[in-house]
């Protein structure tokens, strides 16, 4: 296996199983493989490398949303949101919004944001009843979808 840190191929397993398992990966970080079949004359030639990066979805952001108090009013919300560091190996390509009906009914959305330059979320074009308590969440997506 060559895990890419400068040390070439390394040997990490002598079996005569046909399988193996390599686990705690680092998301998004490239693996080579590849395999010599040996017997009492020693080992014969490589096979071709076999390349992979482990990807899934991105994580639960790390934080809550902050309340831009300054600019929320009876019937705006804004919300500032963290971006996430660990993307699941693959670019964060949205971030989706979902909001209660301020009754603790069921969550509606997503409401998204594709331009990555952007850390604030407003409510301006839903329509939202003033003295209700809203209850807002988010999440993150990749090319393998969306995250907790």
């Amino acid at each position: 296996m060559d895990e890419g840190f400068g040390a070439s191929f390394v040997a990490i397993t002598t079996t005569a199983v046909t399988q193996f398992t390599h686990e705690n990966l680092i998301s998004g970080h490239e693996y080579a493989y590849r395999v010599a079949g040996s017997n009492l004359m020693g080992y014969g030639a490589y096979s071709a490398e076999f390349r992979f990066t482990p990807r899934s979805v991105p994580p639960k952001p790390p934080t809550s949303l902050v309340n831009v108090a300054a600019s929320t009013s009876r019937t705006a919300i804004y919300v500032d949101f963290a971006k996430l560091l660990d993307n699941g190996g693959s670019t964060i390509t949205s971030y989706s919004f979902y909001i209660d009906d301020g009754l603790d009914g069921t969550f509606a959305g997503p409401y998204s944001i594709t331009d990555m330059s952007v850390t604030r979320w407003d409510t301006t074009a839903l329509t939202l009843v003033s003295g209700r308590w809203y209850k807002v969440k988010y999440s993150a997506s990749n090319v393998h979808g969306e995250g907790e």
